[in-house]
């Protein structure tokens, strides 16, 4: 395992005598300094002794601060080099297989290729040197990520086939109309994966998690908190089976240890008036870091707040005049952040 700023504290020494004068040397002596404070504060002007005090307290911060970033950095696992550099052994798992691959890369020159054929065939990843996902206890917000590029495959919007939302209840009169602003959307051709991770021990753990977003496009990260491994003692990795909800070809461009404690947040619709009868369609611009997560919707909170439809689209018919309270939760599947609420007043003529 190493960190990804190459296991070297990621500033010089004279990068941190930042604003230190004379060429970056303590501008006082010795003997100076063991001087009476009054007899220094008068030697110096006085004001020379602040700028130096304040240089190197600004220096000091700023080294605390470097050390506490570099604690936050991600960990990384494997970041695109070749299997031998990286130790690894790639094999199949049943029908499927795991290979080193060029075509599509992240970052490096490699990145590993799994033929999946569901949720029993897939690939074999074996660490030559186990790798320590955390010990003790992992520290809160901490993730196991693979960054992934799956099939992608185009849907509309409005498309209820699609497993990425869906919407219940009764259909309107066939006469009314229905104008979702349909927008054709890229999403995944699996929507799950599972590992199955083997310790230095040989005990086993089976994980599951959806795919979320990435910044590079075409790539998705599949995120697993590190609290869901339930162990006391710590856990080093040495094997991890790799398959998917459906058939399909992956690649992994990364893996590693990465932390995240981004609430869930969404932007949807503000406030909105229409007639009854039409359609009214919600959409929920979901931001929810390395988490998964699960949009509900419910259309009328006079009864309580329920469940009437799930998704981050979906599309609601009023038949009776009135100010309605619609609420919208994003919570995290996996049960580590708080969910995210919001009410939306939907005016019906």
């Amino acid at each position: 395992m190493q960190r990804e700023s190459g296991n070297k504290f990621p500033h010089s020494k004279p990068a941190l005598q930042v604003g230190c004068e004379s060429g970056n040397k303590f501008p006082y002596s010795k003997a100076a300094l063991t001087r009476p404070f009054g007899d220094l504060y008068n030697s110096t002007g006085g004001i020379g002794l602040m700028r130096v005090i304040g240089t190197y307290s600004a220096s000091i911060i700023l080294l605390l601060f470097v050390i506490s970033t570099a604690a936050l950095a991600d960990t990384a696992i494997y970041s695109g080099q070749t299997a031998a550099d990286a130790g690894l052994i790639l094999g199949p798992w049943g029908s499927g297989s795991a290979d080193e691959n060029s075509e599509k890369t992240l970052t490096g020159t490699k990145s590993i290729r799994v033929i999946t054929g569901g949720w029993f065939e897939g690939g074999s990843i074996e660490f030559k040197t186990t790798v320590a996902l955390f010990k003790d206890k992992p520290a809160a917000g901490d993730y196991f990520v693979l960054t992934v590029a799956p099939t992608m495959q185009s849907v509309m919007s409005t498309d209820t086939s699609d497993r990425s939302w869906y919407v219940r209840g009764s259909s309107p009169a066939a006469s009314k109309s229905f104008d979702f602003g349909a927008e054709t959307l890229q999403r995944p051709k699996i929507q799950r994966l599972r590992l199955v991770l083997t310790d230095a021990a040989g005990r086993r753990s089976e994980l599951q998690t959806a795919l979320v977003p990435s910044d590079e496009s075409g790539w998705m990260h599949a995120a697993i908190p590190l609290s869901k491994f339930k162990t006391a003692a710590g856990y080093d990795l040495k094997k991890m089976l790799v398959f998917s909800d459906v058939a399909d070809t992956i690649y992994i461009g990364a893996i590693k240890i990465a932390q995240d404690n981004r609430p869930i947040t969404a932007d949807s619709s503000d406030d909105l008036s229409y007639a009854t009868g039409d359609w009214v369609p919600f959409k929920a611009d979901v931001t929810a870091g390395l988490s998964s997560f699960r949009c509900s919707w419910d259309f009328d909170n006079k009864d309580g707040v329920q469940e009437d439809a799930a998704g981050e689209y979906a599309k609601h018919v009023f038949t009776t005049a009135g100010d309605y309270f619609v609420t919208l939760t994003v919570s995290d599947t996996s049960g580590v952040k708080s969910a995210f609420t919001k009410s939306i007043k939907v005016h019906i003529e």
